[in-house]
């Protein structure tokens, strides 16, 4: 399977820190407002100020106002075009096969589930639980001594409730209890299955990828494989 660099993806990966950048000292439209309401109040009744200059800063109250108003729309703009960006740069992950952080699985109408999790060394005895939405466990299943091993492990499962019917298709959370001569053994578990959409979850906002009912984050995907390859 060919591998995609993910550096290359904004929002993929470390981190790069950024230094805040000093808060600008602007006169906004409601303190300029204020200033001109007081200079009104607290002008000599014997000696009013020119009307001229009244008429002069209410033009430029207006032209702040419309200042004001055009750079709200340029800051509109700039962030539609980063949410549109965003989703077009998680396009090419669409039918690749994603892992990324996180413990989520969608099981199939079939009770059919994709489960991928790393082992730092070998265990001896493990189970893979399921659980449903209020944290009650509803399937498990037992590991073998080949997915007990050390590293990665990438498994299908099906999963029959009571009278041999499947599980009830829907998103569950899972866990990986291993062991050995009953010390823990802490698995790293995966969301892994394909890509089938991406979205930008509000304007502005992190744009997330689509693992069928499951919506991660784009900055949360570690690996991306093409499953023909």
């Amino acid at each position: 399977m060919q591998e995609i660099d993910l550096s290359t993806l904004p929002g993929v990966g470390g981190t790069t820190p950024v230094s805040e950048a000093p808060r600008e000292q602007t006169l906004g439209r409601d303190e300029f407002l204020k200033l001109l309401i007081a200079q009104l109040q607290n002008q000599d009744p014997l000696s009013p100020e020119d009307p001229s200059k009244f008429v002069s800063e209410l033009t430029q109250f207006s032209n702040l106002e419309q200042l004001i108003g055009i750079r709200e729309g340029v800051e509109a703009i700039q962030a539609s075009n980063t949410q549109v960006q965003g989703v077009l740069d998680a396009a090419p992950l669409i039918g690749r096969e994603v892992l990324a952080a996180g413990q989520r699985v969608e099981i199939d109408a079939e009770g059919r589930g994709s489960f991928a999790y790393d082992l730092p060394r070998q265990a001896s005895v493990g189970t893979l639980v399921v659980r449903n939405a209020g944290g009650l466990q509803v399937a498990e299943h037992t590991l073998t001594k080949a997915e007990l091993g050390p590293g990665r492990h990438r498994l299908e499962v099906e999963f029959l409730s009571a009278g041999d019917t499947p599980l009830a298709p829907g998103v569950y959370t899972y866990e990986i209890d291993a062991s050995v001569s009953d010390a823990p053994v802490t698995a790293t578990p995966y969301i892994s299955g394909t890509a089938t959409g991406a979205r930008a979850a509000s304007l502005g906002g992190e744009v997330s990828v689509l693992v069928g009912a499951i919506e991660v984050p784009l900055s949360a995907t570690i690996e991306v494989k093409d499953p023909n390859r």
